[in-house]
């Protein structure tokens, strides 16, 4: 007897050997297989995806050489699928299926237990199984239904996630799923800090935050969270035992305390490739699904790596920044990814930056649907009237409005305050 969702699973793993480059696209992972042997045919396929290696034959012979019965079981696997065209289908019905079986599960456990918390924890789980379905399988009506209710229903703050700041939100609506916004400044003005500070106000809000750090190290970022939570001295970390007080140490446990119950993940790797970031936006969705909202924090796009040569770094960067916007979409996450701006703004007299101080910004412009800048007059002159603030100038907003607010830059605690709402409003773009 025929069973579907074997036939489905494997239909999508022959779909990948007939268009292996389809592997960066799907969404499953190898516990939504429930054949092991698929499971294992699986996990090889990401493997050679990440390491920039071929899916083949001849590759997956060489993975899986410990697995003698699924060697012999993926030959006739690779001539399962006679298209490819046809392989979000198929990982549909995968999924639909990894989610019922997921459910079976929770149910049993529910007839089993007499916890009462236990109760309310399997409710909870079981509702996160059936929304992560259903960001799968949304169809048009449902997405219209959506555009309807947004006529007569105040739904803004069921859609948007905050930066943290008033006048950047009242600005631009604040972050939605979907969208890619580049954050672009000159070294040392403060780009690391503004991405910590907007994080770090998702994290509270419980919004699921993903950061990604290639120049610094997770336990530097971690001093600076600390001290922006407890306004502490930066510089006192070079020696905090003689540096920090008896009664500033105690803030630093406090903070530690409280950061570690937030929904924020730091991750630290050099290099970074589009794969890790993928991975870990499924591993974060799969860890907590009862949370839809979700940003990711990249720092920073010139120091991102592709497991593929490309010539040249506009076409990689053109790659990158097209893979992190339908990565976006496909998981419905605000990805902010920081960038370095030329030398170019530097050698002008109005040094607020322009879109075209983006380094290749041809790709960058293209794929972004917003671009905003941080600008310091302090970082140009110590003379300067405008020390301690910063500005914040949004020059690209698909479905929004362009201008510029300003913060408060606390330098030595790397934290971000608002200031009264103070923005020129110059209309859509």
């Amino acid at each position: 007897m025929i069973n579907p969702s074997i036939e489905a699973e494997r239909a999508l793993l022959g779909a990948v050997f007939l268009s292996p480059e389809i592997v960066s696209q799907l969404i499953v992972v190898e516990s939504d297989f429930s054949d092991v042997r698929h499971q294992l045919i699986y996990k090889a396929m990401q493997e050679l995806a990440q390491d920039g290696m071929d899916i083949d034959i001849v590759s997956m012979f060489q993975r899986l050489s410990k697995h003698d019965s699924s060697l012999v079981y993926m030959t006739e696997l690779s001539g399962a699928a006679v298209t490819s065209r046809n392989f979000k289908t198929y990982e549909r019905m995968v999924l639909e299926n990894s989610q019922k079986t997921k459910m079976v599960q929770k149910i049993k456990r529910f007839m089993e237990t007499d916890d009462d918390d236990d109760y309310d924890n399997m409710i909870e789980e079981a509702k996160g199984l059936q929304s992560f379905s259903a960001k799968v399988t949304r169809t048009v009506m449902e997405d219209m239904t959506d555009i309807y209710e947004s006529l007569f229903f105040d739904q803004a703050n069921q859609l948007n996630m905050s930066y943290g700041f008033k006048a950047l939100d009242d600005l631009t609506g604040g972050m939605h799923g979907g969208e890619l916004i580049v954050v672009g400044a000159r070294p040392s003005v403060g780009k690391t800090a503004f991405a910590l500070n907007v994080g770090l106000s998702a994290a509270e809000k419980g919004i699921l935050t993903d950061i990604f750090s290639i120049e610094m190290t997770r336990k530097s970022l971690l001093k600076r969270l600390i001290s922006q939570v407890g306004n502490l001295n930066n510089f006192m970390w070079h020696n905090p035992f003689a540096a920090f007080s008896d009664e500033e140490k105690a803030k630093v446990v406090n903070c530690i305390a409280y950061i570690d119950k937030l929904p924020l993940f730091i991750n630290e790797q050099n290099p970074l490739y589009l794969e890790d970031i993928e991975r870990q936006i499924i591993q974060t969705k799969e860890n907590n699904p009862d949370q839809s909202k979700h940003i990711v924090i990249i720092d920073y796009l010139q120091l991102m790596n592709t497991r593929k040569e490309y010539g040249t770094k506009t076409l990689e960067i053109q790659k990158i920044t097209s893979s992190l916007k339908q990565m976006a979409k496909n998981y419905d996450v605000a990805i902010i990814l920081l960038s370095q701006l030329s030398r170019n703004v530097t050698q002008r007299e109005d040094k607020r930056p322009q879109l075209s101080d983006l380094r290749d910004s041809g790709a960058i412009e293209q794929d972004a649907d917003i671009i905003t800048f941080l600008h310091r007059e302090d970082y140009y002159s110590h003379e300067s009237e405008n020390d301690g603030t910063i500005e914040i100038i949004v020059r690209k907003n698909r479905e929004g409005s362009t201008g510029t607010v300003q913060l408060a830059f606390i330098k030595e605690y790397s934290k971000f305050v608002n200031l009264e709402i103070r923005y020129e409003e110059q209309g859509a773009q």
